[in-house]
Formats: C-alpha cells, structure tokens, sequence
C-alpha cells in the first residue's frame, strides 16, 4: 500500500466550505479509481490547515491519484488552498483500519506524526505498535482508535510518518495521540512533529488490515 499526506497552509476558505465541495467531487472521483483504500481530510484547530491522506493498494494507483487531485485542487480550490501543499508519500509499513462510510467523520480527530534524523527504526515503529494496541482486546486496536497507518516516505528515507484517526466519544482514545508522540520520543533523537485536527472527511474502502 501506498500512503500520500497533503497539508495545505495558510489557507483562505473556510475548511467547512472546503470540505463541502470535496464531499461533492473529489471525493467520489478518487473512491471511484482502482486501488482506492481511505480518504480522510481535517482542519487544524487555528482553521488555517488543512491536511489530507490517501491510502491506496500500490504506488502505480496512488501516483495517478495524486496527479488527479492536484489538477482537481488548481481546478476548484486555487483561491481558497492559494498555497502549494506539503507532501510526503511512501511505502505502508503497517495499516489498519476499521470501515468507515461516508457520514461516519463526526466527533474524529486526525493526527499526522512526522518523524526523521534516522528515526525510522524498528524499535520507533514497535513504540507505536504498543500505544495502539496495547490493552486491546483480541490483539486489535485501542477502543476509539479507528485507523493508524505507519510509512516510510520515499523521497526522505529517514523520514518516517504515522497516521491516528481516533473517536474523540471513546474516553481511551483520547491520549493515544499523545502517548505515540512521546514513546516516539523516548526512541528518537528530536521530538516528532504532530499535527491534529477536526476531520471534515474519513472514509475507507472496507476494513484494512495491511499487512495481513
């Protein structure tokens, strides 16, 4: 699988209006191509940020994808997202997610956890792992915790990113966020970048579980 995170800065347009036409095109336009497996989209709390991700099964598909959504950004969005956005794609190293349908993105938060200066080690990865899943029943996810997705990005290979969609209604999701972010912490020589923010947009193909 292949994981693309977009965040647009210093943005014009209300992220509600942003969100609305998304809903309306972008949105059926990229769950339509092959390969699709999650969208979601979130706004930062000072509603000048708007981040994104895509997860799709091969980098061929999410390449194509990209393309589409930037010709669709400069089409519909130029003055509301006036700037370009901040990219990092790469390989999945882990995903997992439970099934979201359109309507299902109310009281859910986003967090894009970037990390580098050699950062993505096993040890890095298997901190986050344990902050998921630990205490979970059956070996799943952390009650609340709808989706974590762990990559490598491809153009910095030091570089490491994890995604956190969680349920801000499930009282033990609340501080996964932060408690990825510090056993990150304890593994790296810098402190990861978090950002988080209201999701606007969270739907998933079906249940993924990458790998298998």
């Amino acid at each position: 699988m292949y994981l693309t995170v977009r965040t647009y800065r210093g943005t014009a347009g209300r992220p509600d209006d942003i969100a609305h036409l998304v809903k309306g095109t972008l949105l059926p336009m990229l769950s339509g191509l092959a390969g699709f497996g999650a969208y979601f989209v979130a706004a930062a709390a000072n509603e000048r940020t708007v981040f994104a991700t895509t997860l799709f099964d091969s980098r061929e598909h999410a390449l194509a994808a990209n393309e589409q959504t930037r010709a669709w950004v400069v089409g519909h969005l130029r003055e509301a997202l006036p700037n370009p956005p901040e990219v990092i794609g790469g390989e999945v190293l882990h995903a997992e997610s439970v099934e979201l349908r359109e309507g299902s993105d109310s009281a859910h938060t986003l967090a894009i956890i970037t990390f580098g200066a050699g950062g993505l080690s096993l040890k890095a990865l298997e901190a986050v792992q344990q902050s998921v899943v630990a205490g979970a029943p059956d070996g799943g996810m952390v009650p609340g915790v709808l989706s974590y997705v762990t990559a490598r990005s491809e153009s910095h290979t030091d570089q490491g990113v994890v995604v956190l969609l969680t349920s801000d209604k499930d009282e033990a999701a609340r501080p996964v966020h932060g408690a990825v972010a510090e056993e990150l912490a304890g593994t790296l020589p810098s402190r990861p970048e978090v950002l988080e923010g209201k999701v606007m947009i969270a739907v998933t193909s079906g249940r993924i579980v990458s790998p298998s």
